[in-house]
Order: C-alpha cells, then sequence, then structure tokens
C-alpha cells in the first residue's frame, strides 16, 4: 500500500465540501478506527456473515486536562471506543445481558498548531451532540472512494487507518507499545505469537496508557 504524505492526505480531506463526510474522515483518521467502530447502523448481512454488533454506539467523547513540562497545560479531547476484533476472555455479557467490549482511548490535543482537525471535531459535536454516524459500512466506502479517490486510487476505509499509524511511526516516532495502546491491539497482534498470550492487565489498565504517547503529538504540524 502506498501511504500519503501526511500534508497532501490532510489538504486532501481539508477540501472535501460536506461537513459530515468531512468529519466522518478525519474521526476514521485520528482514531485509526475500523469503519465499525464509529457507525451505528449495523445492515442484516454484517450481523448474520460477519458477527457484527452496534460498535459505534459505545463511543464517547470527554475533555480532560494533561500538564506536561513545567507549566504547560493542554485540554485534550478523549475518545473512547470499542474495538470490534478484540475478545472478552470473561463471559461475553454482563449480569444486565449487556455484550462485554474492549476499549481503547484515542487522546487528541485541542491546540490548533498540534491538531487542527481536533477543534473540527469539536465544533461537529457542539451542533450534533456527538461524534457516531447514523451510516453503513458500505455507505461510508463510497464517502471515503468518493473523496479521495484522486489522492489514492485504490484507497478503501482500512486504508484510513493504515495512513494514521504509518504516519504516527513516521512522523511522531510511536514505539510499537505505543501503536499497540492507539490501535486497540494486544502485544500478541502487535509482535506475532512468540508464546505470549493476551494481557487481561493491559486491557484493565489500557484507559491510562495513552499518557505515554500523547507528549509524542505535541509537535505543530508540518508547513511544507
Amino acid at each position: 500500500m502506498t501511504i500519503p504524505r501526511m500534508t497532501d492526505f490532510r489538504e486532501a480531506v481539508d477540501r472535501i465540501p460536506d461537513l459530515r463526510d468531512r468529519i466522518l474522515i478525519q474521526v476514521l483518521y485520528l482514531s485509526a478506527a475500523r469503519v465499525s467502530e464509529v457507525v451505528t447502523r449495523v445492515g442484516k448481512y454484517d450481523l448474520e456473515h460477519l458477527a457484527s454488533w452496534n460498535y459505534g454506539s459505545y463511543m464517547t467523547c470527554q475533555l480532560q486536562d494533561f500538564r506536561f513540562g513545567k507549566d504547560k497545560l493542554e485540554k485534550v479531547l478523549l475518545l473512547k471506543i470499542a474495538v470490534a476484533k478484540r475478545k472478552v476472555k470473561q463471559k461475553q455479557t454482563d449480569d444486565e445481558g449487556t455484550r462485554r467490549v474492549v476499549f481503547k482511548y484515542i487522546a487528541l490535543p485541542t491546540s490548533l498548531s498540534f491538531e487542527p482537525w481536533t477543534i473540527c471535531l469539536l465544533k461537529y459535536m457542539q451542533l450534533h451532540g456527538n461524534l457516531n454516524f447514523d451510516l453503513g459500512r458500505r455507505s461510508v466506502g463510497f464517502i471515503v472512494n468518493k473523496h479521495l479517490h484522486g489522492l489514492d486510487k485504490r484507497i478503501h476505509t482500512h486504508s484510513l487507518r493504515h495512513y494514521r499509524i504509518s504516519h504516527l511511526v513516521e512522523y511522531y516516532s510511536f514505539d510499537p507499545y505505543d501503536v499497540t495502546s492507539y490501535a486497540g491491539w494486544t502485544i500478541r497482534t502487535t509482535i506475532g505469537s512468540m508464546g505470549l498470550g493476551g494481557s487481561a492487565q493491559l486491557d484493565t489498565y489500557l484507559h491510562l496508557a495513552w499518557r505515554r504517547y500523547f507528549p509524542k503529538l505535541l509537535i505543530p504540524l508540518p508547513e511544507d
């Protein structure tokens, strides 16, 4: 897969005229999420053949403070996203019959110099109350191809996840642990089996892991 330069990709997205489509693509990219993790419409085919659940309905957003350096404070937009392909070792439903899921936490700077798209997400949230999209997977695929085909003729929805992870490694110097946390993987998924099993402790404390990688995001975007 050819990964476009971060500046070229962002410029292409910024030119999308439709607000909802632009924000949808920004959310998918910034969160390195699968489509099923941000949309709330699950089709019959998904239920019958992909065992899909309404993961998008679990997404929540909140603002938090993050202190770095001696006297610096950054407002953080923290996205809590259900991970579609993570299996819970314990029973699959809780006492109320609700399906158990594993969450990942995506921390985004709110300063324009660090991540201007976060401001776009916050403004959209003010209008709509959340970042959940009442769309199906196929509709999202059409939207991504419609707007970004000129950037990458082979683009599909999962491309946005590859772009983000590649940019995190190349520009922000993310290490394997950072990527594991950001993408919502297990250590085993990241480095292969090597005799290692899944880590229940990592699942338990994953909501704190973003504090390790977040300082690496506090780099202004390149001016090209």
